[in-house]
């Protein structure tokens, strides 16, 4: 069984890009099946929207949820509707105002093509994600795993027991200590 530890987003981010930066093409593969409607691939990267100071003024609630939305590969999500439209909508509004300085910002930490409809796709989903949500009072999400996948065929247990050791050596490679 894994225990979920409280740890600071800006400690679990850490761990997820510890020396790098994200490449886009690792899960070109993968779509996120919100409600029934497969989203662009420019949803996986959403978390993206709230890290780095790319969108000024958003809120900590929102950023967390940002960060927690494409953790579904493999995995269904839910959340209500209500905080779906919330965070959605936050989102929407701060990429409206701030987009130069979001896609300035973006080739900053993602490797691979950047694609010209990446931030389109992004107003997109938000849009999109929000009128679904108004139709019901739970949403829920998946990103389904595909084969060659580094946990297809595991269970859910095993996948995050792997996700979990990854994040401790992170966490220990960074010598951060009192978390």
């Amino acid at each position: 069984m894994v225990a979920w530890v409280n740890v600071s987003r800006p400690i679990i981010r850490l761990a997820g890009f510890i020396g790098n930066v994200m490449d886009i093409e690792h899960f070109q593969g993968h779509r996120i099946i919100f409600e029934g409607h497969e989203l662009p691939k420019a949803a996986l990267h959403l978390d993206h929207l709230g890290m780095y100071g790319n969108l000024p003024g958003i809120s900590d609630e929102t950023s967390e949820w940002l960060w927690r939305f494409p953790i579904c590969l493999g995995h269904t999500r839910e959340d209500s509707s209500d905080r779906v439209i919330r965070y959605a909508s936050e989102t929407l509004q701060l990429c409206l105002q701030h987009k130069d300085h979001l896609l300035a910002n973006f080739a900053a930490h993602f490797a691979g093509k950047l694609e010209p409809v990446f931030y389109d796709d992004w107003v997109w989903c938000l849009n999109h994600m929000i009128s679904i949500a108004k139709d019901r009072p739970q949403c829920h999400w998946v990103a389904p795993l595909i084969p060659g996948d580094e946990n297809y065929g595991r269970s859910k247990v095993d996948n995050l027991s792997v996700m979990a050791a990854k994040i401790e050596h992170a966490i220990e490679k960074t010598n951060v200590k009192d978390c």
